[in-house]
């Protein structure tokens, strides 16, 4: 131990809610196959579902389209993760499936209210983590 070397692991109130903030993304990412896949996504409807393992879209709800990818005043989008096909397999060769999951991100310097996109008829999205909400409100 030395001035150079020596690091301060007292935990303040703002780093212990870092601290939180980052075992519960780990959870999640344990808990939701779709965010430890092995292979790449797609892009593209996968035999014949009709639903592409990932898809982008804007706030209003709907699939983005060159169009809107090539706007230069884009600062807000969703992404939705098919969790029915992540590629993967159990001890058993049975797939690992999971939960659906829709990531909304805005860089925009205002909030942005998103539209959700149809998830099925007997579903309904569930809000899991919300980064604007303060310390000790984000996971739900």
């Amino acid at each position: 131990d030395n001035t150079i070397s020596w690091y301060d692991w007292t935990l303040d109130a703002e780093a212990t809610d870092f601290l939180e903030f980052v075992r519960y993304l780990i959870e999640l990412r344990n808990t939701h196959p779709v965010l430890s896949r092995r292979r790449f996504f797609q892009g593209r409807s996968l035999r014949g579902k009709g639903i592409k393992d990932i898809a982008w879209f804007g706030p209003d709800g709907n699939e983005m389209d060159d169009s809107d990818w090539n706007a230069h005043f884009v600062r807000s989008l969703g992404m939705r993760l098919l969790g029915s096909e992540n590629c993967r397999a159990d001890d058993r060769g049975d797939p690992i499936t999971g939960d659906t999951l829709f990531l909304a991100f805005n860089a925009h310097h205002e909030a942005i209210r998103f539209t959700l996109p149809e998830h099925g008829p007997s579903q309904r999205w569930q809000r899991l983590l919300d980064t604007a909400q303060a310390a000790g409100q984000r996971r739900n």
